[in-house]
């Protein structure tokens, strides 16, 4: 396995533990409706990045497994990112 998979695989728990966390408190705090919208954000940019870096489309490398990986770092990244602004 690459190394720059497994950064990515260690980077991508730290966030999503993150994300867990923010998604408890607001749990806990009653703000539900706020987290509504991020499975959504997640579920767009995971697909938009996999289909560009996965095959190498829109001028992106190509990278296979390892652009799987970097595309789901960018989209638990760009939805705990959306879930802190917005709340």
């Amino acid at each position: 396995v690459p190394f720059g998979v497994v950064i990515c695989f260690v980077v991508y728990f730290f966030v999503y533990c993150y994300n867990r966390l923010l998604n408890v408190y607001k749990d806990a705090a009653g703000l539900w409706r706020v987290d509504r919208f991020r499975p959504l954000v997640k579920a767009i940019v995971n697909i938009m990045l996999d289909y560009c870096l996965i095959f190498g489309n829109l001028g992106f490398p190509q990278m296979g497994i390892s652009g799987a990986a970097l595309a789901s770092l960018c989209a638990e990244a760009s939805a705990c990112t959306f879930f802190t602004i917005y709340s």
